[in-house]
């Protein structure tokens, strides 16, 4: 049976100078996917780049539905 969790997504400065969108999960779960972030950041960066400005969040813009300890099964964006 899967499980869903909300994804925060924030605008923020980066180290190389410009700005960079990521999300977070808005639960730290126990039975999360390990490893999941490479692959939720990768999703995020696509969906939601140029859609906000330095200092800017959505919260629970996208959910993320999984496997218990398992793998992802899909990310998708809040209407």
């Amino acid at each position: 049976m899967t499980r869903l969790v909300s994804i925060d997504v924030v605008c923020d400065r980066a180290e190389s100078g410009g700005t960079e969108v990521f999300g977070v999960v808005t639960e730290h779960r126990p039975d999360l996917p390990k490893p999941f972030d490479e692959e939720l950041q990768r999703w995020v960066r696509s969906t939601f780049s140029g859609e906000l400005e330095e200092g800017q969040s959505l919260s629970e813009a996208a959910e993320m539905e999984y496997e218990p300890e398992g793998e992802i099964v899909d990310i998708r964006k809040k209407a």
